[in-house]
Order: C-alpha cells, then sequence, then structure tokens
C-alpha cells in the first residue's frame, strides 16, 4: 500500500470515527443536559433503554460469539439491531415524557428515522453513519436555529470516508441523510 492510500485510509478512518453514530448520541445527551437543564442521572434513565440493549447486543454478537462485525457491514445483519434500537427508543421516550418532555419530540422524530429505515435495509443497506449524523445536526437546528445547519458541510467528509473504506455506495449515505431530512423538517 503506497504511502498516499494508507493516509487516506487513516483520514477516512478518523473522519468516520469521529463521526460515528456512538459520538452523535454521546454529543445530544451532552446538549440536553447542559440547554435543557437536565439532571445526568435523568438522561440516563431516558437514554439507558435506546443505549443498553444495543451494547449488549454488540457485545454479544460482535465479540463474544463473533457473528456480526461491529459495522454491521452486511445489510443482513442490520434488522435486528435497529429493532432493539426502536424498541429502546419507544421506552426512552416514554421515560422522557416523565423526565424530560422538552426532549421528546426529538426522540420521537429520530424513532421515526429508525423506523423507516429499519423498513428500508429489508431491502436496502443504508448508512447509520448519516442517518445519525444527520440527525443530530437537524436536531441540533431545532434547538438552537439555522446557523446549525452549516454542519452539513461535514456530510461530504463523512459520504467520502465512508466510500473511501469500502462500506457504503453514495447512494446509500444520501438515502440516510434524506430520510432525516424529510421526517426533521
Amino acid at each position: 500500500m503506497a504511502k498516499t492510500e494508507r493516509n487516506q485510509k487513516i483520514l477516512a478512518q478518523t473522519i468516520s470515527l469521529l463521526l460515528n453514530p456512538a459520538v452523535c448520541i454521546l454529543l445530544l445527551a451532552l446538549v440536553f443536559i447542559l440547554h435543557f437543564k437536565i439532571s445526568s442521572g435523568s438522561i440516563a434513565l431516558i437514554f439507558s433503554p435506546f443505549v443498553l440493549p444495543i451494547l449488549l447486543y454488540i457485545i454479544l454478537f460482535v465479540h463474544v460469539f463473533k457473528k456480526i462485525d461491529l459495522e454491521f457491514t452486511s445489510r443482513k445483519t442490520r434488522p435486528p439491531i435497529l429493532v432493539i434500537a426502536c424498541i429502546g427508543l419507544v421506552v426512552a421516550s416514554l421515560f422522557s415524557t416523565e423526565l424530560a418532555p422538552l426532549i421528546t419530540p426529538y426522540l420521537e422524530r429520530f424513532l421515526l428515522v429508525l423506523i423507516f429505515t429499519t423498513i428500508l435495509t429489508f431491502v436496502w443497506k443504508i448508512s447509520f453513519h448519516a442517518i445519525f449524523f444527520t440527525s443530530m445536526v437537524f436536531i441540533l437546528v431545532r434547538i438552537f436555529g439555522n446557523e446549525f445547519l452549516l454542519l452539513l458541510l461535514l456530510l461530504p467528509p463523512l459520504y467520502w470516508s465512508r466510500m473511501e473504506l469500502r462500506k457504503h455506495k453514495l447512494s446509500q449515505l444520501i438515502l440516510g441523510s434524506l430520510i432525516c431530512l424529510l421526517i426533521f423538517l
């Protein structure tokens, strides 16, 4: 592998890591805590039904049984994790109505994104990176205003990184962002 190719791969891995779904979830949790003055304990209670089952699934099927790869590269491995995420997000939304009702609409919209993604995943692979990052941007726009649309300028590097790593085709990335656009705007 030539030095330029190796550097491109390192750059693509770095971009992909910085804009991955887990980072987006953590950033949104932090925004919810700071902006809406929600206690970290309440956020932990709200997010745990969504995050913990996903983590357990990943630990079991990626690390223990080694049945799937961490990035769910195969489309056929994606529906179970998406169904788990949808169920967890339903519970998280219910918790938020009691603990932090101001964030419930954001969780409900993201649930719609995940439901559409789950349905489409039975026939076509869609980028989790694009879905989570674009959803995060639109949530930030709804909270803080249109100036956060500038974060969409990070979509081309994200798309490039996922294509460079041979994880997605451009159409799979664009569709992930379009689902979010249609549901959040």
